[in-house]
């Protein structure tokens, strides 16, 4: 049995100043739980050919092999589960290319402190602007 390879993904560009952030990454690249979902819901059908009783009429568990939806045959299991872990291989690659991985949350929590600084200096500009200018401006929210 081979493993799937993973594809790589095109390394993120350095920002080019304090404020520029990254890209980010495309938000399918982390939608890895219906995949995931739908792979454990048909290790969890019942066996083919077994009743199954629902409220509007009884039916039979056959389905056709390969099937989305069908029963999963657990020769088929490794080729499913590969393709889930080369998503999610490449979430984990997509959120370790980004900026800012490694910085702690201390140093976080630092530059956080001089953007709202920055943002109340920037309110008190307008304010004041607002005021030379006659008029009121709400530059709360």
């Amino acid at each position: 049995m081979t493993t799937p390879t993973t594809p790589s993904i095109p390394p993120t560009p350095a920002p080019t100043g304090p404020d520029e952030c990254p890209p980010l990454p495309a938000p399918h690249t982390f939608d890895i739980l219906p995949p995931l979902s739908a792979l454990l819901s048909r290790l969890l059908l019942p066996s083919p050919g077994l009743q199954i009783n629902t409220p509007e009429a009884p039916q039979t568990a056959d389905a056709a092999p390969g099937e989305e939806g069908a029963r999963l045959d657990i020769h088929e299991l490794g080729a499913q589960v590969g393709r889930i872990r080369v998503r999610i291989q490449k979430a984990r690659q997509a959120v370790e290319g980004g900026g800012d991985v490694g910085r702690s949350c201390t140093e976080q929590e630092g530059e956080l402190k001089g953007l709202e600084g920055r943002c109340e200096g920037l309110r008190g500009v307008l304010r004041r602007m607002g005021k030379e200018g006659g008029g009121r401006m709400d530059v709360d929210g």
